[in-house]
């Protein structure tokens, strides 16, 4: 089941040793009254609901006070705040990916699902093709395709030469 924490404005110490027992966290980090915060309140409210079906011991949800920041001791999150409401998600070995979606529950929840299922599954990676797999058959498929259109450039040549003579 997951946790969900709310730190409050002066919880830093709080969070700072929470976040140490979650290999993994979405993190909200919020500013009282702005607007974009404030508009994001209802999804966010949806999201927390959404989020308990997650069934992970080693994943947590963080609501953040901005007066928390200058406190907080892993700077690798202080860092990637760059406005409000900045949404952040960290992996193991000190990851974070900034998350730069849509500001609904689903988007966000799909997120979450997409980063956390292989931590979860215990495998560490994703199990997708990995980018080298991926451009290396894109290149055989072109080199294909470039042998293919040079050879039907040839038979057009021969045939056009064979209709000039």
């Amino acid at each position: 089941m997951v946790e969900i924490f709310e730190i409050g404005e002066n919880d830093a110490k709080y969070f700072n040793t929470k976040i140490k027992e979650y290999p993994s966290a979405f993190i909200r980090v919020y500013m009282p009254g702005c607007h974009f915060c404030v508009r994001m309140e209802s999804e966010w409210e949806k999201l927390l609901i959404q989020a308990k079906n997650i069934n992970s011991d080693t994943f947590a949800i963080f609501n953040i006070h901005y007066g928390n920041l200058s406190n907080i001791d892993d700077k690798n999150i202080t860092k990637s705040v760059l406005g409000f409401p900045t949404l952040l998600l960290t992996l193991p070995k000190n990851s974070i990916q900034i998350y730069n979606g849509e500001r609904t529950s689903q988007s966000m929840l799909k997120f979450i699902n997409d980063a956390i299922e292989p931590v979860i599954n215990g495998c560490g990676k994703k199990m997708i093709k990995s980018k080298k797999m991926i451009k290396s058959k894109k290149m055989i498929k072109s080199k294909k395709m470039i042998k293919s259109k040079k050879i039907r450039r040839s038979k057009k040549m021969r045939k056009s030469k064979n209709n000039k003579i």
